[in-house]
């Protein structure tokens, strides 16, 4: 069986929005088409914003961004400006979905979007739109209901205002209408190769969809002579939608045993089947109504009968009497009841919140397939995938790594100017202490030892504040000696570092050099291979098991409980640290994910043999990361080393102050892909 692509099937829009407007490709998502969210470095503030916050994040944003990729671009950098318009080349629309204007004051409005893609589709979609006094006012979503008379404050005892309860109709009409837009101009531009610029303001669609009530008032305006109420009303006029009902009798809300139906008998043959129905032919004679629209208006004496009748069966009742006889009833329900109604059950079965974070509704919109559609995306989630599937930009990416002292610049200060730079990561090394002794000597051939040696900051801590001030930028340890570390302890160190930076931690490790350092740790310098080895392999269990143990010759212990897992599963990508050869490869193979050599000497030869060693132990090649260190970017190599099989080059900064380390950073960004 031929599996159907979805309907909008390779249908790409490029998405810039703040809070609820970004619900307009929601909708195109939910239909199959590849939404790329932009976001800045912080983020679209719509993940903290109304209630419930399930898991720390918005319902809101679970609902309006699933289905979509995220990256993040800092549009205040001439280079993701520059992205941005890559994107927007193989891009059928772009969405403005916050105050007008936003884009193009980054330099990115329409005529220049059509300069790289004539057929673009560019919607802004806003709280006023562009023109009218208002279109510079800040909003949030139900001002435009109140705007356009939908909603009307109501009073308590005391006089005050409060807002009374209804579902928002401009922020969700908005985006409906903006969809709709959107899909036409794309038929055109593909009809005649012609882009077209819309925009939508939620106080007009909020207008529109109240068009009803609003173009009756307009009507009435005229004379009665022209313009006149229903004929069933003896032509009076009647306040439009509604407020018109309030003393309606054939269509009106009546009590049942257990709960309310709507009642809408007001055509004469729904009437007389409902008279008949409940043995009440009496009812149709004295009360025949006129064939159309006839809904009783302020008869209470026949109303007072049917409180009656309805308060004799359930609403269930009522329902299947309904279908029975032919006359129209509908069971009033409530958000928190609907979802235990069998239509409701039928027609829109919950997206589940294993898949999505919280059970959620699906477009109501059925074809004969219909994936679910994926979890909405953290900031940046996506930045990778995308700069490489999408536009194919250079895969190897730029981290830095420095020894982070208390004399150095701030670890917090220096994670944000990286990500601010665009640079993908920060590696920090690890050393517990220096013994005075110093027996061994500098594995860079010094005759001295730098001091940043001595004064190194832990890293799960450092990296911990790093990870807790940015947004997008992953850290990793480089290297954790993790041979004289304990591995319970460690394990929990990961899993919580892990945990905090919503998955963004590389595991880096080695087996060291130092051997005065070693032995205050109770390891022999000689077994420190096989001790990380063994603390490796103890720490997966407990990251894996809900009850771990472990029986090894460096660690023992019996079933026990520890938390947090990894956000990452099965663990963070361990990468181990070393010079090539079968040994260190072996380990590799065994329990890592990938190696950091120090430099880039020899990599051509040594990747492929890594990666046969990987074969051998029934690993996939392709999922190897290589990640050297030390060595100083330039474009030829960024090309070289991605065509190796090289995934992210470290530059190692200065131990020194912002004053030193920010003009490097500086000179180093123009080689980073923007982000």
């Amino acid at each position: 069986m031929t599996t159907r692509q979805a309907p909008l099937h390779g249908v790409r829009i490029v998405e810039s929005s703040m809070l609820g407007p970004g619900a307009i490709t929601t909708h195109l998502a939910d239909l199959g088409a590849d939404v790329i969210k932009v976001e800045p470095p912080q983020g679209d503030y719509v993940r903290e914003m109304t209630w419930p916050i399930v898991e720390g994040v918005s319902l809101m944003h679970l609902h309006i961004s699933r289905g979509k990729r995220s990256i993040v671009l800092d549009l205040r950098e001439p280079a993701a400006v520059d992205t941005y318009l890559d994107l927007v080349r193989g891009a059928d629309a772009v969405v403005e979905a916050m105050r007008p204007g936003g884009l193009e004051r980054r330099g990115l409005g329409y005529e220049r979007l059509r300069e790289v893609n004539p057929r673009i589709v560019f919607c802004t979609i806003s709280g006023y739109g562009t023109t009218g006094p208002y279109k510079d006012l800040p909003s949030h979503g139900i001002a435009y209901d109140a705007w356009a008379g939908i909603v009307q404050p109501e009073f308590d005892d005391d006089g005050f205002c409060s807002m009374p309860e209804h579902p928002s109709i401009g922020i969700l009409a908005g985006p409906l209408f903006g969809a709709l837009g959107i899909l036409a101009g794309i038929v055109r531009a593909r009809a005649t190769g012609e882009g077209s610029r819309l925009e939508i303001a939620q106080s007009d669609a909020a207008a529109a969809m109240d068009w009803l009530r609003s173009e009756t008032w307009r009507a009435y305006e005229r004379p009665e002579s022209e313009v006149t109420g229903n004929k069933a009303d003896g032509y009076e006029r009647r306040a439009p939608g509604t407020a018109g009902m309030r003393d309606g009798v054939r269509y009106q809300f009546y009590e049942t045993r257990d709960g309310h139906v709507l009642f809408m008998a007001s055509e004469r043959e729904f009437w007389k089947n409902f008279c008949d129905g409940v043995g009440r032919p009496d009812l149709f004679e004295r009360h025949p109504g006129s064939r159309y629209g006839d809904h009783a208006r302020g008869n209470r004496e026949l109303q007072g009968e049917l409180r009656e009748i309805f308060r004799t069966r359930t609403t269930a009742e009522w329902v299947e009497f309904s279908g029975d006889v032919n006359t129209p009833m509908a069971p009033a329900n409530t958000p928190r009841t609907i979802a235990d109604d069998p239509q409701f059950r039928d027609r829109l079965p919950w997206l589940p919140a294993s898949a999505l974070g919280a059970d959620q509704l699906p477009i109501p919109v059925k074809f004969e397939t219909q994936a679910v559609p994926s979890k909405a995306p953290t900031v940046g989630q996506h930045t990778d995938e995308v700069l490489r599937d999408v536009l194919g930009y250079d895969d190897a990416r730029i981290g830095v790594t420095i020894f982070a002292t208390d004399q150095s610049i701030g670890v917090v200060e220096l994670a944000r100017a990286a990500e601010e730079r665009g640079f993908d990561s920060l590696w920090l090394p690890e050393h517990t202490h220096i013994p005075v002794s110093r027996r061994t000597a500098p594995p860079s051939g010094q005759a001295e030892l730098p001091e940043e040696y001595r004064r190194c900051l832990d890293p799960f801590v450092a990296l911990t504040a790093a990870a807790a001030a940015t947004q997008r930028l992953r850290v990793g340890t480089g290297i954790c000696l993790v041979a004289q570390r304990e591995p319970i302890a460690t394990a929990k160190a990961v899993a919580t570092l892990d945990l905090v930076s919503g998955g963004r931690f590389s595991f880096g490790i080695g087996f060291g050099w130092n051997e005065d350092e070693m032995e205050h740790h109770g390891v022999e310098y000689r077994r420190r291979r096989a001790v990380a080895r063994e603390h490796v392999l103890a720490m997966e269990r407990l990251w894996a098991d809900d009850e771990a143990s472990f029986a090894g010759e460096f660690v023992r212990f019996s079933p026990s409980w520890s938390w947090p897992k990894p956000v990452q599963q099965p663990r963070p990508p361990v990468l181990i640290g070393g010079a090539a050869g079968p040994t260190l490869f072996a380990h590799i193979a065994e329990y890592a994910d990938g190696w950091i050599p120090i430099g880039g000497a020899g990599l051509s030869k040594a990747i492929p043999r890594l990666r046969d060693a990987l074969a051998a132990a029934g690993r996939d090649p392709d999922a190897l990361e290589v990640v050297p260190y030390g060595s100083i970017p330039d474009p030829g190599k960024l090309e070289h080393f991605a065509s190796i099989g090289v995934t992210e080059v470290i530059f190692r900064l200065p131990s020194a102050g912002r004053d030193d380390v920010l003009p490097i950073l500086d000179r180093h960004s123009a080689l980073v892909t923007p982000r």
